[in-house]
């Protein structure tokens, strides 16, 4: 199919299978219509400016042109109504209220009003915070007949909150680098990874870390792993764990025993740090959740 000039807005009905037309509003503001089977548009109406807008109603075609009108053509390609608008058209949606039997037509302007026409008479005027970018009108959850409005502040809102998304990711990640609580290590010099599990029941749990050294020819040395919890809740059997050497490849597995010394029922976290000699900071963090123990969950 080709058109005479750059299509700009199209209103399709119909199945491409069965019947279907294309109504196209071009930049020559020229009205054409495509339908299946045909090889060039057919010049259905002339506007006096620009489209700006386009929707088709039963047999009737709405189009709103940059001049601030709004026409309506029937089947005869015969203008039926051309009514002038107070201000600038932006978009224009149909309304179909069924249930009333009331078919209406919502032009959106740029002084931030929306008119609502039925035929050529003004039934109602909305008055919105921000010029309207889009309309649609439809079923809306459980509401029939909504009339969902697109402007400008919603998309203000969305970079706002696009860019404290990116400025809460940064600050966390800082924050991972500067504590270290992170399973897989950063540093260049010791590439570390970190995976840790429970396992048993309870009210003792066996803690089993697998630490491993993800360079290619450095082994890493003095390194140790340290488990840390609330005493209150958790007894570990041997909190400081010694690694001598760690050959990259090899996976080294520390294992030590939990046990819950709380009858409150509740479980808790623990952490497990990878520190290296005497360093303040550790190379690598992990917060385990432990949990319940199954003697508490059976009382």
């Amino acid at each position: 199919m080709s058109l005479p000039s750059v299509p700009v807005i199209l209103s399709v009905t119909g199945l491409y299978d069965v019947e279907y037309r294309i109504i196209v509003a071009c930049r020559n503001g020229q009205v054409y219509t495509l339908k299946r089977g045909s090889k060039v548009g057919r010049p259905t109406a002339e506007l006096t400016s620009q489209p700006v807008g386009l929707i088709r109603r039963e047999k009737t075609i709405i189009v709103a042109t940059m001049d601030q009108y709004l026409h309506s053509f029937n089947n005869k390609v015969c203008s039926a109504v051309c009514v002038r608008l107070p201000g600038a058209i932006l978009c224009l949606e149909c309304l179909e209220v069924r249930n009333l039997g009331l078919s209406l037509v919502a032009v959106a302007l740029a002084d931030t009003r929306v008119l609502v026409y039925r035929d050529k008479h003004l039934v109602d005027t909305l008055i919105t915070e921000d010029r309207v970018s889009a309309m649609k009108f439809g079923r809306f959850g459980r509401e029939d007949n909504t009339l969902v409005m697109v402007m400008k502040v919603m998309h203000r809102v969305f970079q706002h909150d696009l860019y404290r998304l990116r400025l809460s990711t940064a600050r966390a990640y800082v924050q991972a680098l500067e504590t270290s609580s992170n399973p897989v290590s950063l540093s260049q010099t010791e590439p570390l990874k970190l995976s840790a599990q429970v396992l048993g029941l309870g009210p003792t749990f066996k803690v089993r870390v697998e630490l491993q050294n993800t360079s290619t020819s450095s082994p890493s040395l003095h390194l140790a792993v340290i488990f840390h919890c609330d005493d209150r809740v958790y007894n570990v059997n041997q909190s400081y764990i010694q690694i001598p050497i760690l050959v990259p490849g090899i996976i080294h597995v520390a294992e030590t025993l939990v046990t819950c010394v709380s009858e409150l029922g509740i479980s808790d976290t623990v952490r497990v740090f990878v520190v290296k000699g005497k360093a303040s900071r550790p190379l690598l963090t992990a917060l385990i959740n432990m949990p319940v123990a199954e003697v508490f969950m059976a009382s």
